[in-house]
């Protein structure tokens, strides 16, 4: 395997252990895989003695671990789906309600009818 797909996803794990907040520094990030700092800053720059697949193996199953952890304390992280908020819903809502009362009166006036007038939101209350 070519050394610039090793240090992408050595740095691909680097970046989620960041992101989920597990490490801070590439100091961290040694610790936790249980290097020197210096041997994880010689393989983020490549060196291939120092970037070995078990390494790279090694990173990856951390942040795989961690970001199953995540995703298992908090259900909601794992989804993909879009959550539209209460108020939004129900601003969505009254507006499909008075989309509903308006094609009413359009229709009820194209058919010459003033009854219709009984259903607007002002006669409702």
């Amino acid at each position: 395997m070519d050394t610039s797909t090793k240090i992408g996803r050595f740095k691909h794990a680097y970046n989620l252990l960041r992101i989920q907040g597990k490490i801070k520094t590439q100091k961290d990030f040694a610790d936790l895989l249980g290097y020197n700092r210096s041997t994880i800053s010689l393989a983020m720059g490549g060196r291939p003695e120092y970037l070995t697949e078990n390494l790279v193996q090694k990173a990856e199953f951390y942040a795989a671990q961690e970001d199953a952890e995540t995703k298992q304390s908090h259900p909601a992280a794992a989804e993909q789906d879009i959550v539209i908020p209460a108020a939004t819903a129900k601003m969505y809502a009254d507006m499909a309600e008075s989309i509903r009362i308006l094609s009413e009166l359009v229709a009820a006036q194209q058919k010459g009818g003033a009854a219709a007038t009984a259903t607007t939101p002002a006669a409702n209350g």
